[in-house]
């Protein structure tokens, strides 16, 4: 990131997903084991994308579920998530990577859209 020109900066935030953050257009928004404990999915998507510049980029890493567990109550697996990117009014749902936790014998995923 460092050597990038102009040079990348990162913008840590702890914050509630669901309000509104003062930011400037983003090139990218990660949001990795989020969106499964949200029962309003597509507002939080919706929300996110909205931070984006147009080509920028959401990165979602998620647990690969179709069926809830305890610490999973809300499961976006890829395929739903490539249905709230159409909602997002992102495009191209593209899966980059897929692991299996250590710690819980369950798949993962991380994905990315791109708006428009």
């Amino acid at each position: 990131l460092a050597a990038s020109a102009p040079p990348a900066g990162i913008i840590p935030r702890q914050a509630d997903i669901a309000r509104r953050l003062e930011l400037p257009a983003l090139d990218g928004v990660l949001m990795a084991n989020v969106l499964h404990f949200l029962r309003d999915q597509p507002a939080a998507l919706l929300l996110a994308a909205s931070y984006l510049r147009p080509g920028g980029h959401v990165v979602l890493v998620e647990y690969d579920l179709d069926a809830p567990l305890r610490y999973v109550p809300f499961p976006v697996p890829f395929a739903r998530f490539a249905a709230l990117v159409a909602q997002a009014g992102l495009e191209d749902a593209t899966p980059i990577g897929r692991r299996v936790s250590p710690s819980s014998g369950v798949a993962m995923y991380a994905a990315m859209a791109r708006r428009a």
